[in-house]
């Protein structure tokens, strides 16, 4: 009977471990090395077990290593940025609005990735910020003159550094003369064409 509990179950068993791995990653930093030599250990072992229930649990403590190096090198690219050490520095850029627009009394804001700053492919996550009140739609890849600017700290009453931080954000990107290029495609180019439609359906029905 439990042999065959743990038959119908093991899928969600290896799924918790592998989330298990992700979520420790948080508070866990391992070195890669140390992680690599553990799984390879785990892998001979879970080769080697005679048990299926053995094995099972080789091949769940091998998902939860995976899930650990897995996690700790998405927050090592999050924690990595080029524009923090170019703050100040104006430079032609290209960027990817990828969310939609909050307004403020003299600018617009956006969630945006950068894919190039004076002249040299970047891949990272900034807050945008645009002046005037019309905001490019979601999706744009937009051209423009722009300046990485450090986040707001605690002292000003709201800490927009450490809010940001948690989404992978290290500067605020100050832009001027942004200039529509094209859309981004794949699998983000289909949400937003979906989500468009979405507000268009919504605004004619209101």
């Amino acid at each position: 009977m439990i042999a065959r509990v743990v038959e119908l179950r093991w899928p969600t068993l290896l799924v918790l471990a592998l989330c298990g791995g992700l979520a420790a990653s948080n508070w866990v930093r391992a070195p890669t090395g140390a992680l690599a030599g553990a799984a390879l250990c785990v892998a001979g072992a879970a080769v080697a077990a005679d048990e299926g229930s053995r094995r099972l649990a080789a091949l769940a403590v091998l998902l939860l290593v995976t899930g650990l190096w897995w996690g700790g090198a998405r927050l090592g690219e999050l924690e990595r940025s080029v524009l923090a050490e170019r703050v100040g520095d104006w430079a032609d850029a290209t960027v990817v609005v990828t969310g939609p627009a909050r307004r403020t009394r003299y600018s617009v804001r956006q969630p945006a990735q950068v894919r190039a700053f004076d002249g040299e492919p970047v891949r990272e996550r900034v807050l945008l910020e645009l002046p005037g009140e019309r905001a490019p739609p979601q999706g744009a890849v937009l051209e423009l003159r722009a300046q990485p600017v450090e986040p707001h700290g605690p002292e000003t009453g709201f800490d927009e550094r450490g809010w940001l931080r948690r989404s992978g954000v290290h500067v605020v990107l100050r832009g001027r003369q942004p200039r529509v290029v094209g859309r981004r495609g794949g699998i983000g180019g289909v949400a937003d064409r979906l989500r468009g439609h979405v507000a268009a359906t919504l605004a004619l029905a209101g």
